[in-house]
Order: C-alpha cells, then sequence, then structure tokens
C-alpha cells in the first residue's frame, strides 16, 4: 500500500478523492497567488513614473523630466537589472554628456536618486547652471589610473552623496565588485573613488543624495 508524503498534496489529477483538509489547502494556496500577484502589481505601480521622493511633494517641472526620461531606472531612481550591451540584450545605453546634463536639470529640482552607466573607454565633463558632473575612467588606455572618479556639485552647496557601485561585463550582464561608497568633499564638489577589479566593459553607480 503507497501512501502519501507528509506535506505534498497529491496531483491535480486526483482532486476528486482529495481530503477536505487538502481541498482548503489547494484554495489557501490560490488565494495567496492571487495576493501576491496583487501586490507585486501595486509595488510595479509604486515604483512607477508617479513615485514620491521622501514622501514629499515633487516640483512639476521634475515630473515632466521624470516622464521625458521614461520610466523609472532611466537616470532617476535606482536601477540594478539587466545593463549589458543592446547589441548583446541589454536595454539601456551608456550615460553620454547629453544624459548627464538630463540627470543635473532633474538633480537641481529635488531628485534624490539617480542613477549612472558609464563606458570604462571615455571621460566626460559637463556643466548645467551652476552644477557640475565629471567622469574619469579607470582604464589605463584611456589616460586613467585604475580607479573610476565622479564629481557632483554646485556652488553654493554641500551635496553630499552615497553610491552603490558595481562593474558589468558587456556581453554577459555579470556584475562584480559591488562596493558603497561615500562621497567626501573636494572644492566646490563632492568626489568618490572607485577602484577597478574587473577588465569589465561598463561601470555604475546607484546614487542618493544625502
Amino acid at each position: 500500500m503507497h501512501c502519501a508524503r507528509v506535506g505534498y498534496l497529491r496531483a491535480s489529477y486526483d482532486q476528486d478523492v482529495l481530503s477536505p483538509r487538502e481541498q482548503q489547502y489547494l484554495e489557501t494556496i490560490k488565494k495567496l497567488k492571487i495576493e501576491l500577484e496583487s501586490e507585486k502589481a501595486k509595488n510595479r505601480k509604486i515604483e512607477g513614473r508617479n513615485r514620491i521622493v521622501d514622501e514629499g511633494s515633487i516640483h512639476p517641472k521634475l515630473e515632466e523630466l521624470r516622464a521625458e526620461c521614461g520610466e523609472l531606472g532611466h537616470f532617476w531612481g535606482h536601477y540594478f537589472d539587466n545593463d549589458k550591451s543592446p547589441e548583446h540584450g541589454g536595454v539601456r545605453l551608456t550615460t553620454n554628456t547629453d544624459d548627464m546634463k538630463m540627470v543635473l536639470r532633474m538633480v537641481a529640482l529635488g531628485e534624490k536618486k539617480i542613477n549612472l552607466k558609464f563606458s570604462t573607454r571615455q571621460n566626460n565633463e559637463v556643466d548645467f547652471g551652476l552644477w557640475t558632473m565629471k567622469y574619469i575612467t579607470a582604464d589605463h588606455a584611456f589616460g586613467g589610473n585604475g580607479t573610476f572618479y565622479l564629481w557632483i556639485g554646485t556652488i553654493g552647496k554641500n551635496v553630499k552623496f552615497t553610491a552603490k557601485a558595481q562593474e558589468i561585463n558587456e556581453r554577459t550582464g555579470e556584475k562584480l565588485n559591488r562596493k558603497e561608497l561615500e562621497s567626501k568633499k573636494e572644492g566646490h564638489r563632492q568626489l568618490i573613488m572607485y577602484k577597478r577589479e574587473t577588465r569589465f566593459d561598463f561601470v555604475r553607480f546607484n546614487i542618493t543624495f544625502m
């Protein structure tokens, strides 16, 4: 005689012989699945374009810039998902100077969380109003010294920030060398330094202004 294993339900084709207790378990599982999907949908909505930063009101112009950038993760907010090269199935390009200016516009309007994805084969610097941002690669072939540098700042304000930094493989999207960094004042800007440990092609910074 075969006995049902403790903790396991019979297969669906055997539901006609389920005990009342097993039927109750099945109904509970169905309800939990529905609640889980509902909660996931709710979380996606919360993290969407109308997210409220720091539980406060948002400048109308900032809402417009967010809409122009697209969904959460395209410059505003934090992004930890697929960042391999688009030619290998990725969904995002690297941050160029126009993108950096867009980010500075958003930060000037009160954006607290941003994300930047840079190529290791570039150095960029931009100004927007009183704000400035500068990125220097760690790659020796492009003038680097083995450490990535990122400056962000504005005249008249000491805007500190933290960053979650990662190196990303262009082909596979593999992420290594995750570090949590805190900026230090240098002149009128704040600076983070991130030592390179791989030969990956991208570096990503998820930044929170303090």
